[in-house]
């Protein structure tokens, strides 16, 4: 049944899609990204107010009444089944189709960190809470500033049936075909076949820009809910909706929507939200001929349209900002955190002093001189380096420039150029300040995770660059006949033969090792243990893993929610004070038997699990077990109950 109420979701979208291009005159080969944009804003709406049930409610009613317009729209005029008919419309729903049922059937699960730690584990509580993650119970501290609209997405394609962990794994898929599909929105039916490369290039992108290494296990690209890869995709989104667009001052609206939930992805996504919001604004000045406002026309007109394109994620972030304020009592302006404890101004301002000269910190200095040399020197994607992939954009400009068969389409492409070389640069910087100025000393002197932040942005840039060589093949009259398609199957040739040399089918989406994910099957059959023996859902677990790094103790939280996991230190190895530790992991607890059950107790855990045990935990603390952890030998892993002083033996997990 999750098969068939995953397939109602994605019909919801589709309808919903179908309806505003029936009703706004806008391609459907755009509308199924304003469609998604729609409905995660819709849902995080009301979650903010605390109701994410009725978001969801009213959202498949308005399908529902979209879909019974969309068939009387077909069936008063038969042509216009003919024009809901683009190329683009044809890859979002063949490939979301694809996705759906091959994760149906292979049903992946999350593999990352980040994932457990807040994208997959914020899913899943307001799954089973049905209210935002900022406020649902789990059992431990949970500061969960992050946007919602990736979270909404998802949760919109687990409405209705179970959680199951490849429904947010689709969802997000679902979202990032929707952009590919925009960037197709010149072709119409009759000339699909010139669509298909940008579809190719569209598809592939993802994988091009986030491997850049020989890979020895399964990809996660296309099979995870983190925030970089969506993100990038919808940042081209926002820009080729935006240059797609016959009538820009009418679907204005749509570009707006689109840019909120930009801004609505995570932290970082404002940044790049403003940078797209400062090209359509220009190009609204200075290149489109007339863009009017109900009425209101020449220069006056594009200058409100401009208010509504540049206000919008300004608003966005001060109103999560206010939500964050009154919900969590967290000051997200005021103090970005990290290692400074700075706000977001101050922040800029002392950053922007120093790179001016004037008061250089050795942590500025190294960090900034890092970032430097990681642009031309680290091998970010398939395609390159980060100075590689600028100049990859700029030629591809170029060619759109060049091809291109009308005066302000040049402009347009020249213009665009600039403003995303200059918006690349100030992004660039900006994500070295968070380095300096947010990030702990060891984290930012190896620049931790680097290119998850920004091949975000250079994702959105390719993909705009080759919407704009789209927008010329697509022309009757283009200049230079074959240049542009030559340079898109020059991109398509570059990346399959990159890619051939580090991946094989067997290690992507589409044909994965499902031992693989052995360590996951794992532990959902302990999970599954450990919630038959408790039975309550109301009760904290306090959890053992010795020799553990952190990453199992995220993996149960997230997967024995409802039952919630005490923070039991973040996991790690616990031993006596005076033991001694063979190497200088961070991840040694070295507390009394004392502290340990005082700890128990102050959390309110009924029950402790001891996933691994070692001689650590058996020497210094086993006199607190029933069975002395007689019954967890090597791989057996023992729930125990609390009780009073003593640990009551349950039995195995397995």
């Amino acid at each position: 049944m999750d098969f068939i109420f995953t397939l109602i979701s994605f019909a919801a979208v589709v309808f919903v899609a179908l309806f505003i291009s029936i009703k706004c005159k806008i391609s459907t080969a755009l509308t199924p990204f304003v469609s998604t944009c729609f409905s995660m804003m819709l849902l995080s709406a009301f979650g903010c107010f605390g109701l994410v049930k009725l978001g969801g409610y009213i959202y498949f009613a308005l399908a529902l009444a979209a879909a019974v317009a969309v068939i009387f729209a077909v069936k008063k005029d038969t042509d216009c089944l003919a024009q809901l008919a683009t190329p683009g419309f044809a890859f979002f729903t063949c490939a979301s189709l694809f996705v759906i049922v091959l994760f149906a059937i292979k049903q992946p699960m999350f593999i990352s960190w980040d994932e457990f730690s807040f994208w997959g584990t914020s899913i899943k509580l307001v799954k089973i809470s049905d209210e935002m993650y900022t406020t649902a119970q789990i059992g431990w501290s949970w500061a969960a500033t992050q946007k919602p609209g990736l979270i909404m997405n998802a949760y919109l394609y687990e409405f209705f049936g179970s959680y199951q962990e490849w429904r947010a794994c689709a969802g997000t898929d679902v979202l990032m075909f929707s952009a590919v599909s925009a960037l197709t929105a010149y072709f119409t039916g009759k000339n699909w076949h010139k669509a298909v490369p940008f579809m190719v290039v569209g598809f592939l992108t993802p994988f091009a820009f986030s491997l850049y290494g020989t890979i020895y296990a399964p990809s996660n690209v296309y099979m995870t809910v983190m925030a970089d890869l969506p993100m990038g995709m919808i940042f081209g989104g926002v820009l080729c909706l935006y240059f797609s667009l016959k009538d820009k001052a009418k679907g204005i609206w749509a570009v707006c929507l689109a840019l909120a939930t930009l801004t609505f992805i995570k932290d970082t996504a404002f940044a790049i939200a403003m940078v797209a919001a400062v090209i359509i604004c220009a190009d609204i000045v200075l290149v489109q001929k007339e863009c009017d406002f109900f009425g209101i026309k020449r220069f006056l007109g594009k200058i409100i349209n401009c208010a509504f394109v540049f206000v919008t994620p300004v608003v966005l972030f001060l109103l999560w900002t206010v939500y964050l304020g009154v919900v969590l009592s967290v000051d997200a302006t005021g103090n970005v955190g990290g290692s400074e404890e700075m706000s977001m101004v101050g922040m800029m301002v002392e950053g922007v002093k120093q790179l001016l000269g004037i008061g250089v910190t050795e942590k500025f200095s190294d960090v900034m001189g890092r970032m430097y040399q990681s642009y031309f020197g680290m091998s970010l994607t398939v395609l390159g380096t980060g100075f590689r992939l600028t100049i990859i954009c700029l030629v591809l400009c170029l060619i759109a420039l060049l091809t291109a068969a009308e005066t302000r389409q040049k402009i347009s492409c020249a213009l665009f150029a600039f403003l995303s070389t200059a918006g690349f640069v100030i992004y660039y910087i900006f994500i070295g300040f968070c380095f300096v100025f947010v990030f702990k000393e060891a984290e930012a002197s190896t620049l931790m995770s680097y290119e998850r932040y920004v091949y975000p942005y250079y994702i959105g840039w390719f993909l705009t660059s080759v919407m704009l060589v789209a927008q010329s093949v697509a022309q009757k009259k283009q200049k230079l006949f074959g240049l542009g398609r030559a340079a898109v199957f020059a991109i398509i040739l570059l990346m399959v033969v990159r890619l051939s040399s580090i991946l094989i089918v067997g290690y992507t989406f589409v044909d994965y090792d499902r031992n693989f994910m052995n360590d996951r099957y794992e532990q959902q059959r302990k999970s599954a243990d450990i919630v038959e023996y408790i039975g309550e859902t109301d009760q904290k677990i306090f959890f053992i893993g010795q020799g553990d790094d952190g990453n199992k103790w995220f993996r149960y939280s997230s997967q024995l929610l409802p039952l919630q996991l005490a923070y039991s230190y973040g996991g790690g190895t616990i031993c006596l004070p005076d033991a001694e530790i063979l190497d200088d992991s961070p991840y040694y607890i070295k507390i009394t038997p004392k502290e340990l059950l005082e700890y128990i107790k102050d959390n309110d855990c009924g029950y402790v699990f001891v996933e691994t045990n070692d001689e650590f935990l058996t020497e210094g603390f086993g006199h607190l077990f029933s069975d002395n952890l007689s019954n967890c030998g090597y791989g057996i892993s023992c729930l125990y109950r609390v009780n009073g002083n003593t640990f009551e033996f349950m039995g195995e997990v397995n």
